[in-house]
């Protein structure tokens, strides 16, 4: 998944020009956590990204609609710059 993600930014980042990544993930998901540290820390080209927490409400699924914490990085990615596929 971390591969295709960081194929997804750098396509944004050389054609259309995107400049700046918002990357979530619930709290209790610690494998989508690791894979959004990890990839703002390799594009972001500043070291280690810190998330921000905060909490909202979560879409009705399977495990229903109730609070949740959420985890957002947000990062500068510049193009054909720490992007290695």
């Amino acid at each position: 998944m971390q591969a295709a993600t960081r194929a997804v930014l750098r396509y944004a980042a050389n054609d259309f020009g995107v400049r700046k990544v918002l990357g979530r993930a619930e709290g209790g998901n610690i494998a989508s956590q690791k894979i959004m540290g990890r990839l703002a820390e390799e594009t972001g080209g500043n070291g280690v990204v810190e998330p921000k927490k905060g909490s909202e409400k979560w879409p009705e699924n399977k495990k229903g609609g109730e609070v949740r914490e959420v985890l957002t990085w947000e990062w500068s990615v510049k193009p054909d710059e720490g992007f290695a596929i």
